[in-house]
């Protein structure tokens, strides 16, 4: 797993996992990224690597409502300064847990 604490850019994949239990204003979080991230299951991911057709930037792996998100971005470049998603995504990542789909090109 890639441990972000800013933003890079070296061409590459990477995960996110954010635990909803350390989010101030959970619930507008997590509405927000149910709203931005497209919702894809492991299999459907393994499908895409394998077939080259990459997804969509953001993506929200196996999500069940749960206290716990996982974030898969397919191109870390294309992550913006002045996205809030993105900013989002660096301000409450944990290290605690290990993501769900930690494949990456």
């Amino acid at each position: 797993m890639k441990t972000r604490i800013g933003f890079v850019s070296n061409s590459s994949s990477c995960s996110f996992v954010i635990d909803l239990n350390k989010v101030p204003d959970r619930e507008n979080i997590k509405s927000f990224i149910l709203e931005n991230c497209e919702s894809v299951t492991i299999s459907e991911l393994d499908e895409i690597m394998e077939n080259g057709d990459y997804p969509e930037l953001y993506n929200l792996v196996e999500y069940d409502d749960g206290d716990v998100m996982h974030i898969w971005v397919r191109r870390d470049e294309a992550m913006d300064d002045n996205d809030h998603l993105a900013d989002i995504l660096f301000e409450f990542e944990t290290s605690d847990i290990p993501p769900k789909y930690d494949r990456h090109y």
